[in-house]
């Protein structure tokens, strides 16, 4: 099966909103953290408690430790 060619998009810079100056992503972050509290089993409450004073890795790798993939 072949798959067509993905666009091309040429740019002369790209700004990235890494603190919801520009777009408010509260929504969408809490709704990915319930879909990750909800799959391991997780207090959502505490990760988003977590996660919002610390790089995001960092509270991943504290509630799912045996997580080989999530490095602190």
């Amino acid at each position: 099966m072949s798959h067509p060619a993905a666009p091309v998009l040429t740019v002369r810079a790209v700004l990235f909103d890494m603190d919801g100056t520009l777009v408010d992503s509260t929504a969408i972050v809490e709704q990915v953290w319930l879909e990750f509290a909800e799959r391991y089993g997780l207090d959502y409450n505490e990760i988003l408690r977590t996660s919002t004073v610390s790089k995001p890795a960092i509270p991943c790798a504290a509630m799912r430790p045996q997580e080989p993939t999530l490095q602190r």
